[in-house]
């Protein structure tokens, strides 16, 4: 059809395509720890309490707002307690890695 972008055509589609990210929270000191995989390249942020953690839903690491629109909302997924099942800095490091190395 002329004079409709491949980007529009995509969007009103639902093909289902999404960006991601985690955000980690660790209860016992208020802190967030959100990853992402953008291109080819991992971004982790730090920080504490609730306006942090409003920052990181609607900004990257690199300080880009996310693309929330109508058409692509930010949708979050249900909490997972992990209390009681240690998580390190390193098993975050190869869990994340593994995601990556999957795609």
């Amino acid at each position: 059809e002329f004079g409709v972008s491949a980007s529009s055509t995509l969007s009103s589609m639902q093909l289902g395509l999404f960006h991601s990210f985690t955000l980690v929270y660790v209860a016992a000191i208020d802190l967030y720890i959100c990853v992402e995989k953008m291109a080819d390249k991992v971004e982790i942020m730090v920080g504490q309490g609730l306006w942090f953690r409003v920052y990181a839903l609607h900004f990257r690491a690199t300080g880009d707002a996310r693309p929330i629109r109508e058409d692509r909302p930010l949708k979050a997924e249900p909490s997972v307690d992990v209390k009681g099942h240690p998580i390190t800095v390193r098993y975050l490091a190869e869990w994340v890695d593994g995601a990556q190395t999957s795609k």
